[in-house]
């Protein structure tokens, strides 16, 4: 898979319209969009762990392996639920834990991302862009 930039319609397959709206009314500030705040500074967050792990990055900022994005998403659901004052269920906060458990042992490089610039981020090979065991994959709600 190749890397590419998280998107509010990423975001949206984890918050309700309503949670992102409510987000988005809370944490304005000075006219900047809280929702492409929040993304581009949880991907950047994801990017340091990638870049400890010393994988070759891509040169945009804000990417990341597109195999992350569930993970960065649970991670961003509890970040703006929190914000908004609302519950964090048993499955997202366990989401939450494991995206953690995920980024922390891709910067100790125990789960290897591929490579900015292999064949997968040009269209071709089958490769995905991050190996996760199945226990962390399984446990993000859609």
């Amino acid at each position: 898979m190749s890397w590419r930039t998280p998107t509010e319609t990423d975001l949206a397959a984890y918050l309700s319209q309503s949670e992102i709206d409510a987000f988005r009314k809370d944490a304005a500030m000075d006219g900047t969009d809280p929702v492409e705040r929040i993304l581009s500074l949880s991907a950047e967050y994801v990017r340091g762990y990638i870049r400890s792990s010393s994988v070759a990055m891509s040169p945009t900022a804000k990417e990341i392996p597109e195999g992350m994005i569930p993970a960065l998403m649970a991670y961003i659901t509890v970040k703006v639920l929190l914000r908004i004052d609302l519950i964090v269920n048993e499955s997202r906060a366990k989401a939450y834990s494991d995206a953690l458990e995920l980024f922390k042992a891709v910067g100790d490089g125990d789960y290897k991302v591929d490579p900015y610039g292999t064949t997968s981020d040009i269209g071709g090979g089958s490769n995905p862009a991050i190996k996760v065991p199945n226990h962390i994959l399984d446990d993000y709600p859609l």
